[in-house]
């Protein structure tokens, strides 16, 4: 018996090799189903590599270890696969896939140019991303295997961070214009028919480091589009004021309103139930995450710590919030409750994890 119990050890060490386990368990006690993915520059050659874990922290798996520097991982609607960019030997990023249990890895885009920030529509079907293949950054759809890339926007601006509306039925994107140095939000078909500039009465400013595909930054300019599908949530600099503000806007983009003050006020995203809005802000003097009611007011410093605070996700459930934070000098993910409490180191050790994604509740789970 005490043979067969050390072979049963040495097969789960072996099995688990990649694995880190924290101390400190779920933020108020309450178990988060599913896995988080999150990308981490741990190994040894310090290129960022894909893992998941247990909503609790534990049980860290590496999923892609050989491959180049990979990054923003997001899951599949159905939970099953995860999506992520790799750059290649070739010198260019591409969109792979792999499966949670860390088989069937398939480079998707596979081609020339840069491919990066996928994102599935609602129904897993389909995946816009970006690609630089034809000399400019335009978004480009595909189906979910890969098959039949076609590009969607033609024009000299860089088209950048495309998204799916909650309905799947158009996208929403921005382009920027590098010698003006200003960009507008753009919304079209899944076909890339009917292509509609929702910022069009106004002129937004943006600087270089807000289109970086390997930054934090890379996600600031997307819009947030609220749970219902009817609004969106959106930042831009203000020449006069010299300052980042928060606008928001009907989907068609009329009725655009001013809804923070100064204080360099980026990345906005709706809550899950639409009624207030999440954003990063570096009023205090480090980027903290904050929240306010849809007019503005009843702001809320929900990471009031030293170091930046940047928001990754909200739970499926909506009680938690994810996010990365660097106040423990390396940037780590942390777990938190939504009105701030009970925030709880995730990952630990001298080096930095980022992009933490939560696993999406299948519909069988979510009956249950």
């Amino acid at each position: 018996m005490k043979v067969i119990l050390i072979l049963l050890h040495f097969l789960v060490f072996i099995s688990c090799s990649k694995s880190f386990e924290p101390d400190d368990s779920v933020p108020g006690g309450v178990r988060i189903s599913g896995k988080i993915v999150f990308a981490s520059d741990r190994e040894d050659d310090r290129r960022r590599q894909i893992f998941t874990m247990n909503g609790d922290g534990s049980g860290q798996t590496c999923l892609t270890d050989g491959l180049l520097d990979c990054c923003y991982p997001v899951f599949s609607p159905d939970g099953s696969k995860i999506l992520f960019t790799s750059h290649t030997t070739d010198e260019a990023d591409e969109i792979y896939a792999i499966d949670l249990d860390r088989t069937h890895l398939v480079n998707l885009s596979a081609h020339s140019g840069d491919d990066n920030l996928p994102a599935f529509s609602p129904d897993g079907a389909f995946i816009t991303f970006t690609s630089t293949r034809d000399g400019n950054r335009e978004v480009y759809v595909m189906n979910s295997n890969g098959h039949d890339q076609t590009r969607l926007t033609f024009n000299p601006a860089v088209d950048h961070s495309p998204q799916f509306t909650s309905d799947g039925s158009k996208i929403l994107y921005f382009s920027w214009d590098s010698d003006e140095r200003t960009y507008n939000i753009y919304m079209m078909n899944r076909d890339g028919k009917n292509v509609q500039c929702l910022t069009e009465n106004s002129r937004y400013f943006q600087t270089q480091s807000f289109v970086s595909d390997r930054s934090f930054n890379a996600y600031d300019l997307m819009p947030g589009i609220s749970p219902d599908g009817s609004a969106i949530v959106f930042c831009s600099y203000d020449n006069q004021l010299k300052d980042y503000s928060i606008y928001m806007a009907d989907i068609n983009g009329q009725g655009q309103r001013l809804i923070t003050e100064l204080g360099y006020n980026l990345a906005p995203f709706f809550t899950p139930e639409g009624d207030r809005i999440l954003f990063r802000s570096h009023r205090d003097g480090d980027y903290d995450l904050y929240e306010l009611n849809l007019d503005g007011g009843d702001i809320r410093n929900l990471t009031n710590d030293s170091g930046h605070a940047y928001f990754s996700q909200f739970s499926p459930d909506g009680s938690k919030i994810l996010f990365n934070t660097d106040r423990e000098q390396y940037y780590k993910i942390w777990m938190m409750d939504r009105d701030g409490s009970n925030q709880t180191q995730l990952t630990f050790g001298n080096y930095n994890d980022y992009h933490p994604r939560f696993q999406p509740i299948r519909k069988n789970e979510s009956a249950r």
